[in-house]
């Protein structure tokens, strides 16, 4: 059934989750195995799960920085949830300082889900220090009104 729409007078403050990690921190990851982040895991990709949004939640950006270049030959990361490994960030070799955007991605982010984080490095890491910061909305949520109705 159609409805009658009214301009929108509500809004919200995007809000910020940040995961913040060092080479030789440990987590457990997907499979409940306590791993690092290079200082002795080297290999096949390793799923963590860093961040739970909250239900009806949507990802609009956010970033991954090497606050510390990880000293490994490759250092590979993608960033997404359940459904998709790689819906906000999928590199080849992210070791060297520097930022990567997340991708923003118009009404098909994670909707209430958790944000996963996987990493393969080719050799140990004997540096390396990373942040991931998440930026998201809840739908039907306003913090303030303005304007006259």
């Amino acid at each position: 059934m159609a409805e009658l729409k009214v301009k929108a007078r509500g809004a919200q403050d995007v809000q910020a989750l940040v995961f913040k990690f060092n080479f030789d921190d440990t987590m457990k990851n997907k499979a409940g195995v306590l791993c690092d982040f290079g200082l002795v895991t080297v290999g096949a990709a390793n799923v963590f799960e860093i961040a739970r949004l909250p239900k009806g939640s949507r990802v609009v950006g956010g970033s991954f920085e090497r606050l510390v270049a990880f000293d490994t030959a490759a250092y590979t990361v993608l960033i997404g949830d359940s459904s998709d490994t790689d819906r906000y960030l999928a590199s080849a070799d992210l070791k060297a300082t520097g930022a990567a955007a997340l991708l923003q991605l118009v009404g098909t982010g994670t909707i209430g889900d958790t944000v996963e984080m996987s990493i393969a490095n080719t050799d140990v890491c004997t540096t390396g220090q990373g942040r991931v910061t998440i930026l998201y909305v809840v739908d039907d949520k306003a913090e303030e009104v303005s304007g006259r109705p």
